[in-house]
């Protein structure tokens, strides 16, 4: 499984990590968010994106520069792809 691995803050308090994994069946997008001592505060994985890596990584950039939170990422993915 290939990983591309991007980390950000989102707040004072919040970072995240947001992961482009390529699995059997597509690509997957992943974001986990931490508080300020490391503890995960929330998480979201949406698997069987898509199976083209150029559309993966345009959403994958997309997501990151505009620091999607886990608890919206299907919904974002799911404006993406219409």
């Amino acid at each position: 499984m290939d990983t591309d691995e991007h980390h950000i803050q989102l707040s004072k308090n919040t970072s995240c990590c947001y992961k482009l994994l390529h699995m059997a069946d597509g690509y997957a997008i992943s974001c986990v968010e931490y508080d300020r001592l490391g503890n995960i505060v929330d998480s979201c994985t949406v698997r069987d994106i898509t199976i083209n890596r150029n559309v993966a990584r345009d959403m994958f950039n997309k997501i990151v520069s505009n620091k999607v939170c886990a608890c919206t990422l299907c919904d974002v993915i799911c404006d993406l792809l219409c």
